[in-house]
């Protein structure tokens, strides 16, 4: 298609644009009271994680305290699921933790293994200079068997990474194979979240790659 004379801005409105394996991300504000969610009640240690600085809880499963807001959390992924993805499986929470960062604190790029979508609820006080989420494509390869240098976090159409600041009561959902990272913490309100990983329940797959987690209960 040649774009020449002046209806060549028009012909790109026009032209249609598809996404074409779209890595899916979901955001939501909580409305409901989560004002029972609190980092005191938890120990914290450094997340051990090599090449960075930042403290996770002890424990990996800190929503079984608060089943009321786990359910919430598990239902507005189910309802995404249903309405977005269009999947018929059930899905359930497994593991689930504090994270924190004081100034000067940083991570690096990391996915979740064993998880198919994860999940972040901001539940703190942030500013714009909290650490933010950022998120790399997943598409690297394929993008530099022709280098061409790509917009940074401008264009989520054409970007290599994508950039999501911290709020009160924001809920993330993130596909688990997606690398991610916080970038470098500024500001003097430390920056807590809970992160949690989902996993489908029932029957799924076929053949050799079938699977049933009521097998998990045998």
């Amino acid at each position: 298609m040649l774009l020449s004379g002046k209806n060549s801005k028009q012909d790109l409105i026009d032209m249609l644009t598809q996404h074409l394996f779209p890595s899916i991300i979901f955001q939501t504000n909580i409305q409901e009271d989560t004002s029972i969610i609190s980092i005191d009640d938890w120990e914290m240690e450094d997340s051990g994680a090599p090449s960075q600085n930042d403290m996770a809880s002890i424990s990996h499963r800190v929503l079984e305290r608060y089943p009321d807001i786990k359910k919430l959390f598990l239902n507005k992924f189910k309802q995404a699921a249903k309405d977005v993805l269009r999947l018929p499986h059930d899905f359930m929470i497994t593991t689930s933790w504090f994270s924190g960062m004081k100034k000067g604190d940083f991570t690096r790029y990391h996915k979740h293994q064993n998880s198919f979508y994860s999940g972040v609820y901001y539940f703190g006080e942030y500013d714009e200079n909290s650490g933010k989420l950022l998120f790399y494509t997943p598409l690297i390869e394929g993008l530099q068997s022709f280098y061409v240098d790509l917009p940074n976090g401008g264009d989520i159409n054409s970007t290599y990474s994508w950039m999501i600041p911290p709020e009160k009561n924001k809920l993330v959902f993130f596909p688990s194979y997606l690398d991610h990272m916080m970038t470098d913490h500024h500001s003097d309100l430390p920056r807590y979240s809970l992160a949690f990983n989902i996993i489908p329940i029932g029957r799924y797959g076929a053949g050799d790659s079938l699977f049933d987690t009521s097998w998990l209960n045998e």
